[in-house]
């Protein structure tokens, strides 16, 4: 169906329908891509901070070993020496397995993790020393052992560490800055994007009603100035039009066509009060002329 033979109320729900559909589409975008944005956000905060907490972990674990180092060459327990034994042999898998969770989820720290992981077998060789000092009751070459080859790996694992925190939370401040900038861009995108599916919404609305309603009515407008004026050469535009407009426009075709009905009329009434007066005329002549042609007579009768 043509916008033209839609009803004005039609049209009318159709330019409001236009400006929500246009606005709403609008807003769904933006807050779909700040949606995608917080997303973003969150996983990379999320994997920053595993991260971060992983290399707490490994922090944690080489104190640890320390102190159980220094546990196992002054016990004297059987049960506790076993004990204090598997938990530094458990030490070197756990340490590896927290690096290799740090690079599944940051594989560009690769060279951090490396620095931290290089001391390792050479810090675990070190242990097994000491445990066999403690088996053997040896607490001073234990002791020395510690102090003089266990400990500075142990710092060199620390610093190693300190420093992937360091890169970690460099990166973080970086990326949350990055984000933000970002997180503002979307914003004004987003009200630059609802602002233009407004006015969309609103010049599609005032297309509708300037080409459905407001001109088609000027132009009525116009036709009905002129038939005012008695001026009916120029018929209605939009007979054919179905909706309230084409109304108007077929009572205003009646309108003009009893104008020039009227016209026609008061023009033959105005022919025939010509030839009335042309007869009535014609017969005040003939009645002078013979009026003249009597008293003619009458004069010539009286003379004789």
């Amino acid at each position: 169906m043509a916008l033209k033979n839609l009803r004005i109320s039609l049209k009318i729900v159709i330019s409001l329908v236009s400006i929500i559909v246009i606005s709403l589409a609008a807003i769904f975008y933006a807050a779909e891509s700040m949606m995608k944005l917080n997303a973003e956000q969150a996983e990379f905060i999320d994997r920053d901070a595993q991260s971060s907490l992983l290399g707490k972990d490994v922090e944690g674990a080489a104190y640890r070993l320390n102190t159980t180092l220094y546990r196992l060459i002054t016990t004297f327990d059987s049960e506790q020496l076993d004990r204090l034994t598997a938990e530094v042999q458990d030490a070197q898998p756990q340490f590896l397995k927290t690096i290799e969770d740090i690079r599944a989820r940051r594989a560009d720290l690769s060279a951090d993790l490396d620095a931290i992981a290089a001391p390792l077998d050479e810090l675990f060789a070190k242990t097994k020393e000491v445990v066999e000092a403690a088996k053997l009751m040896d607490s001073g070459h234990g002791r020395e052992v510690i102090s003089s080859e266990v400990e500075p790996r142990i710092d060199a694992i620390l610093q190693a560490t300190q420093k992937l925190q360091a890169t970690i939370e460099a990166q973080l401040v970086t990326m949350r800055a990055a984000l933000e900038a970002e997180a503002s861009s979307t914003v004004l995108v987003m009200v630059a994007m609802v602002a233009g599916g407004l006015m969309a919404g609103l010049l599609v609305a005032l297309l509708i009603s300037q080409r459905g309603i407001s001109a088609p009515i000027s132009r009525l407008s116009a036709a009905m100035s002129l038939y005012a004026k008695g001026e009916f050469s120029e018929a209605p535009h939009g007979t054919e039009r179905k909706d309230e407009i084409g109304a108007m426009a077929r009572a205003l075709a009646v309108f003009r066509e009893n104008g020039i009905e009227a016209e026609r009329l008061r023009a033959q009434q105005r022919d025939a009060e010509a030839a009335r007066e042309h007869d009535r005329q014609a017969l005040l002549a003939e009645l002078a002329t013979d009026f003249e042609g009597t008293m003619g007579g009458v004069v010539e009768a009286v003379g004789k």
